[in-house]
């Protein structure tokens, strides 16, 4: 009787051993997705300020993320004003016929070239409160100061976030700016698209996919 129990203590002993190797209910480890902060193929990491933008037009756009780690750099600016980053550049040329930011991060030589383009910057306030209800004073505020005209303007949604979105009348050989604003506590993150008012319709979809396949973090 005793040989019995032994035998029968061994065997379930062995069946406990064999079964804990092989728990087919275990899910497989799932592999680490890497953030890769800056442009990679047509996805953009913003970790500094919480921006992520899929599906860029890197195909029939130039599309360069500014700074030298591709998450903007500080322009020069006067004392006591908003610290603001150009963040990324886009235009519908190749890369040969690109044209950079000029003198003092200037936008200027670009709309000298005639090219349309898109314009990403943030507005950056270390513990500063941007907030949603304010972005629409903000706009008449921006307008009313380069002497624009607003010539219509709403609200926005990407995601969870609110902006606010208005075309302006730039008043310089019948350029029109549309921009998109989102406030984000630290930061009010601009998106804003240069062009003349004749190609409006031809890459207002390009800019507006931009804005769908954004995620900003923060509140």
């Amino acid at each position: 009787m005793k040989g019995f129990v032994v035998c029968v203590i061994t065997a379930l002993l062995t069946f406990v051993v064999i079964g804990c190797g092989d728990d087919s209910s275990e899910e497989p480890t799932k592999p680490v997705v890497e953030i890769k902060p800056g442009l990679s193929g047509n996805t953009y990491w913003n970790t500094k300020f919480g921006i992520k933008i899929t599906n860029l037009p890197v195909d029939s756009w130039t599309v360069k993320a500014l700074g030298k780690d591709g998450l903007g750099f500080l322009a020069p600016s006067e004392e006591n004003t908003i610290p603001l980053y150009h963040v990324m550049l886009m235009e519908p040329v190749t890369t040969e016929q690109f044209v950079n930011l000029g003198e003092g991060a200037s936008l200027k030589p670009v709309i000298d070239a005639n090219i349309p383009f898109i314009w990403l910057a943030v507005d950056y306030l270390k513990d500063g409160n941007f907030e949603t209800h304010n972005l629409a004073e903000d706009v008449n505020y921006y307008a009313e100061f380069y002497s624009y005209d607003i010539e219509s303007k709403k609200p926005v949604y990407v995601g969870n976030s609110a902006g606010y979105q208005a075309i302006l009348d730039v008043k310089y050989e019948d350029w029109r700016e549309t921009l998109t604003w989102f406030a984000k506590g630290e930061v009010n993150v601009r998106y804003e698209l240069f062009v003349k008012k004749s190609d409006i319709d031809k890459y207002f979809s390009v800019y507006e996919n931009i804005l769908k396949n954004t995620t900003l973090m923060g509140k």
